[in-house]
């Protein structure tokens, strides 16, 4: 497996495909080769994953400023079903540091659906980034992705690449278990439960189903705004999310 930047304008068309193929998107949602052409041609990246001669995934990230900083924002990762599982995604990660890094760019952001329990483990637990940013229906309130269809929330991620807690992340080292008042639980027939804690403890749990497709659609619009009320509540109470596991994510309230 090879994974290198992608130049060549067929390159960039191939992507349309994988685009189609990961998300089950419409063309309306797809980010078009005309576009990303003269994204690359600008300076930004665009990483691809080869199985010999075969695109089987990429990486999409665009430069921004985010109060001031540089940022690399990582707008858009996938994988062909068939090759998940097999570390690619990281890999894609490690990469995408790296490219940063060269570049003197000390700041990588991206969104993801808190509702996605494997994604938040990848993102909190295994990359160390961490998030105090919650946005409701970020692209809206629909979307064609067959992944997507209980609104568009996101939790706005920073991967600050260069600190200790980043380095030792990629250097395998782990955090301390997952410890806290709960905030959200599951309850006896998988509902969200709401629990009241102190605006002033210094750490809270907000946990999630493992498999949000096995969760009914209208017990899902649930979890939803259940969710959305706890992570907003305690984001603007002064906390942030820097950790997750088995479907329990850690809030810590910044002094």
């Amino acid at each position: 497996m090879e994974i290198r930047e992608l130049k060549s304008f067929d390159d960039h068309k191939s992507v349309v495909d994988l685009q189609r193929a990961v998300w089950g998107a419409a063309d309306i949602d797809i980010l078009a080769p005309l576009s990303l052409r003269a994204a690359v041609a600008a300076g930004n990246l665009l990483l691809g994953v080869f199985d010999g001669d075969r695109i089987v995934g990429f990486l999409y990230g665009f430069l921004g400023m985010l109060d001031g900083q540089i940022e690399l924002h990582s707008d858009m990762a996938g994988l062909l079903h068939e090759y998940r599982d097999r570390g690619l995604g990281y890999r894609l990660k490690l990469a995408q540091r790296e490219w940063a890094l060269a570049r003197a760019i000390r700041l990588v952001t991206w969104t993801f659906d808190p509702l996605r329990s494997r994604n938040a483990y990848f993102n909190f637990h295994k990359l160390g980034a961490i998030s105090d940013s919650y946005r409701v229906n970020f692209y809206g309130e629909d979307s064609t992705s067959i992944l997507h269809r209980n609104g568009t929330d996101r939790l706005w991620m920073s991967w600050e690449i260069d600190t200790d807690r980043v380095c030792d992340r990629i250097a395998g080292v782990r955090p301390p278990p997952i410890e806290g008042a709960p905030i959200v639980s599951i309850g006896s027939v998988s509902e969200p439960l709401r629990h009241r804690v102190a605006n002033d403890a210094p750490r809270v749990t907000i946990q999630i189903p493992l498999d949000p497709d096995a969760v009914p659609p209208d017990l899902a619009v649930r979890w939803r705004e259940v969710t959305r009320e706890a992570f907003l509540e305690r984001i603007d109470a002064g906390y942030r999310v820097i950790d997750a596991n088995q479907g329990v994510y850690l809030l810590e309230r910044r002094v």
